[in-house]
């Protein structure tokens, strides 16, 4: 009999390991919640991070922008692969582009959970004019052979490296060109290798850092 109670209670083990998992109901995600960092103007890009989504949504997060008091909905376009963005956390750190924009202030919805009832909002400013000018500096003077330091600041900002900053050195007799991946804040911190067949002289380094007029900058570099 005590052998009999014994066997009974190791197949009950077992069959709780084989199936309790599987009759365990999917946890849902928690109510979730938006953050769009910074302000917002035309042909830029924008940082947007939220909580609360849910990992299998298979569209990816989407971020609608609508003006105080109306029902229009203009949506943003995702830069990456906006379907992997959601983490497993339930977590997003997606970067947007905006469309031409009429200033003033606007509502945003993140939809990242496939309901149409549990979508997180947050106010936010659409600022008018162009984005602030970009600005640029590297470490100068450099040698041939060796290696400088880009700084830009007031570029488009990524929340992943989504802008690409492309940056030019122009000289009289030779030239090179390089990348850098932009910030959440919008700046570009990026060192290079100046060629050892570059000549002497006075370089103009040009970067173009984000999808606003704006946001080109140029400086120079002095290579002795």
């Amino acid at each position: 009999m005590r052998r009999t109670s014994t066997m009974m209670a190791i197949s009950g083990a077992i069959l709780a390991l084989a199936f309790g998992t599987a009759c365990e109901p999917t946890p849902t995600p928690g109510k979730p919640s938006v953050v769009v960092e910074g302000p917002i103007w035309s042909f830029d890009t924008v940082v947007v991070r939220g909580t609360g989504c849910d990992p299998a949504h298979p569209a990816g997060p989407r971020v609608q922008l609508r003006p105080a008091g109306t029902n229009n909905v203009i949506e943003l376009r995702a830069m990456g692969s906006a379907a992997a963005a959601v983490r497993p956390d339930g977590s997003v750190a997606v970067t947007f582009q905006t469309p031409l924009l009429a200033p003033g202030a606007y509502v945003a919805n993140l939809i990242c959970t496939g309901s149409l009832t549990n979508v997180p909002t947050t106010p936010v400013n659409v600022i008018g004019g162009a984005a602030p000018q970009a600005g640029v500096s590297v470490t100068s003077p450099a040698h041939a052979g060796g290696a400088a330091t880009l700084t830009a600041r007031s570029c488009g900002r990524s929340a992943n490296g989504e802008v690409q900053a492309a940056i030019q050195v122009l000289g009289a007799s030779s030239s090179f060109s390089f990348y850098g991946s932009t910030r959440p804040d919008g700046t570009v911190v990026q060192g290079f290798g100046i060629p050892a067949t570059a000549a002497r002289g006075t370089y103009t380094v040009r970067v173009n850092c984000g999808y606003n007029p704006s946001q080109i900058a140029t400086t120079h570099l002095q290579v002795v």
